[in-house]
């Protein structure tokens, strides 16, 4: 951009200033993402001679046959509708700005193509989630709409089960909070320890001979007394410390890049006397409070999952706590208060398969849309599902951009 001629006369001599270089101004803009239209020509060839055969050149190959979404469309659609909980109707109206109608019934049934498109890699996480040596798991809630439900809506559940500390994962939809079904996916685990907070559905499954080590988590446990504390109960600070303290051994182990063998020693010379202290606090309140307080609540807790919460001292391999899940469970617990529910059983089914998707991209790094886009694009060419281990993030796309956080 050029000096306006006003300020080019020198105000001293009056003769003409020269040029001495430039200064950079540099501005953020935003251009909103554009809709396009790819035209094909494919050739047609007839037999003038006879005026027999005639054939077309194969198009390219698309998702959906006679379809119009391209795989770039469905990764957006998934990469805002899973990963940032954007609703449809809402994706409807920000596509309507740029001129585009797209009703969110149309949109629903390309999200459902997108699903079944990626339900060969779903299975193939959950085949190589529970071949694992660790599955961490954990649930949240996800209303599901049900005519016969009395409130029309009933309260479903979608588990994560993550494999190894965040090395590969699998969601699954539950109709209730029945332990029944966390049971028959995890019958199908081969690996050696199982890692959860607790709960009382999966007690069978652990009674069965042969069964995996039941690992606690320690989260759970700090939880409570730290309620009891806000509830002012003083007697709750000693736990709380004691459990920041052996939080401060983990920092410490990952701030100095542990080994399993040094991890191990670590735990056992601070974590293993500091849980022998914190045990020995929380035996000494058990029997002071009230069985239903916040802190007698905290103490029974505690008590009565002693032995899965010291499984860390022992096994490196096993984290002290299941947070590494518990995060990837945000995405739908934000879905929750945006898109509210899902419109059926299959729904949350489809919703399950494609939030495996989005939480292994995450765990590998990858950017979720390019990701998308790639994988869609290259099963809709034909990909051989006898292959379909090299689409999973972690394994054949380690070249796509990270994730920006």
């Amino acid at each position: 951009m050029p000096v306006p001629a006003a300020q080019r006369p020198c105000g001293v001599c009056g003769s003409e200033k020269t040029p001495m270089g430039f200064e950079t101004q540099i501005v953020w803009e935003f251009q909103p993402a554009e809709f396009f239209l790819v035209e094909e020509r494919r050739e047609t060839r007839a037999c003038r001679a006879c005026q027999g055969e005639v054939v077309t050149a194969p198009g390219s190959p698309t998702p959906q046959e006679g379809g119009r979404p391209g795989p770039g469309l469905l990764a957006q659609l998934v990469t805002a509708k899973v990963r940032d909980a954007i609703p449809l109707y809402r994706q409807s109206q920000i596509y309507a700005r740029s001129g585009i109608t797209l009703a969110p019934s149309t949109l629903g049934d390309w999200v459902t193509l997108a699903a079944e498109i990626m339900e060969p890699l779903y299975h193939q996480a959950r085949d190589d989630t529970l071949g694992c040596y660790l599955v961490s798991t954990d649930d949240t809630g996800l209303p599901v709409l049900d005519r016969d439900h009395p409130r029309g809506v009933k309260r479903g559940h979608l588990w994560t089960y993550v494999g190894d500390q965040d090395v590969v994962a699998f969601c699954d939809d539950t109709p209730d909070w029945k332990g029944a079904h966390p049971q028959a996916v995890l019958a199908a685990f081969r690996g050696r320890v199982t890692q959860g907070d607790g709960y009382a559905g999966l007690d069978a499954y652990f009674a069965r001979p042969g069964a995996p080590m039941r690992a606690g988590c320690m989260d759970h446990c700090r939880r409570r007394f730290v309620v009891a504390l806000e509830a002012h109960d003083a007697r709750a600070a000693v736990p709380v410390a004691l459990f920041k303290q052996l939080y401060a051994v983990e920092r410490a182990a990952r701030e100095a890049g542990d080994d399993l063998d040094a991890l191990r020693a670590r735990r056992q010379g601070h974590s293993r006397p500091l849980l022998e202290r914190l045990h020995t606090v929380i035996a000494g309140l058990a029997p002071q409070v009230t069985p239903k307080s916040p802190l007698g609540k905290a103490a029974t807790y505690a008590i009565n999952q002693w032995p899965t919460l010291t499984v860390f001292l022992d096994d490196p391999r096993v984290p002290i706590s299941n947070a590494h899940v518990e995060r990837q469970q945000r995405r739908t617990a934000l879905g929750r208060k945006n898109y509210l529910f899902a419109g059926s059983d299959e729904g949350a089914k489809r919703l399950a398969v494609l939030m495996t998707v989005v939480v292994n991209c995450e765990l590998a790094g990858l950017d979720t849309f390019g990701y998308l886009r790639d994988v869609i694009g290259k099963i809709a060419a034909g990909w051989p599902n006898a292959r379909r281990a090299e689409l999973l993030p972690r394994l054949g796309l380690a070249h796509q951009p990270r994730e920006q956080q």
